[in-house]
């Protein structure tokens, strides 16, 4: 018997407070945050490709030196990023936790964290304590610590309020777009099919199957569900990815099509041929577009990911 959502976020919360104790910090959710030498950090977990990684994020009012920043990334085997807005710098290093004993997991975010703070103080960059959200200092409110998305940071409660307002409002507006719906997956099957056409081509007239071709369906079907407006959650992606491998069937069934009535035979005659080679072109086909894919997923996420902060704005 599996666990329900309900169980399943209890579940990660558990988990996460069992961290969080280890570590000596606090959780909010299922994320972990604390205070080592006049520092606020943050923990979150979060799946990639089947394996558990975390972020450390912390507000700073500069970067580190790339000199430094390599030399971290080479020592901790950690990547580490920066979200700037306007004095604001959230640097983000991520690292890979694939411990199943949480001891051991507790041991490495620790060496982690001491490690990053310490190169901050050895270059002389502080927190950022100014409002994240106005960026200002206001006479007549004080800022706060506070977790707003995971983030630990300082701001003015109205500010959070402000935002926190918009971005419910931002739901709103997606939820009334839910009826656009119906609309996207047409785009998004319409743009899988414009997307099919180069590799199709390429495989009646070349008889080669090129994965890179393969992988223009997928974006093109994201792009397709874009244009229709629909809100872009988790389905977006799923959308183009069904998108794509229907245009892809359809397009081997046309060819086939095609060359049947060339041959001025049957299209049921000729699949059923076993010469034809109409299953395993299908097959093939499609391992193909699996492969495309993959090789579009990470930018098909980019512009999710890039539209959806656009959006917030």
């Amino acid at each position: 018997m599996g666990f329900n959502a309900k169980e399943t976020k209890k579940l990660r919360n558990k988990k996460a407070t069992t961290l969080a104790n280890l570590l000596g910090c606090n959780v909010s959710g299922q994320t972990i945050y604390g205070i080592k030498d006049d520092y606020h950090f943050s923990l979150n977990k979060f799946i990639y490709n089947y394996s558990t990684f975390y972020q450390l994020s912390i507000a700073c009012d500069k970067m580190l030196s790339n000199e430094k920043k390599v030399a971290l990334e080479k020592s901790l085997k950690v990547k580490i990023e920066y979200n700037k807005v306007n004095g604001d710098h959230i640097m983000n290093a991520k690292f890979c936790s694939n411990y199943f004993n949480q001891n051991k997991q507790a041991n490495q975010m620790s060496n982690i964290i001491n490690q990053v703070i310490q190169a901050l103080k050895e270059e002389a960059i502080n927190e950022y304590t100014y409002c994240a959200f106005c960026h200002l200092t206001k006479e007549d409110e004080e800022g706060e610590w506070v977790i707003y998305n995971g983030l630990y940071i300082y701001a003015h409660p109205s500010c959070v309020e402000k935002e926190a307002t918009q971005e419910e409002e931002l739901l709103k507006l997606e939820d009334a777009n839910i009826n656009k719906l119906p609309l996207s997956i047409i785009f998004s099957i319409l743009g899988a099919f414009v997307g099919v056409i180069p590799a199709m081509l390429v495989l009646v007239f070349a008889d080669y199957l090129f994965a890179i071709l393969f992988a223009i369906s997928p974006v093109c079907a994201f792009l397709g569900y874009k244009l229709g407006k629909a809100p872009l959650r988790w389905y977006a992606t799923l959308t183009a990815i069904i998108a794509s491998i229907f245009a892809t069937f359809i397009g081997v069934v046309i060819i086939y099509a095609l060359l049947a009535s060339m041959a001025n035979i049957s299209f049921m005659d000729l699949i059923k041929d076993p010469e034809s080679g109409f299953v395993a072109t299908i097959l093939q086909v499609e391992l193909f577009n699996a492969i495309g894919i993959l090789c579009a997923w990470s930018y098909i996420n980019y512009i999710n990911q890039f539209s959806k902060r656009r959006n917030n704005k």
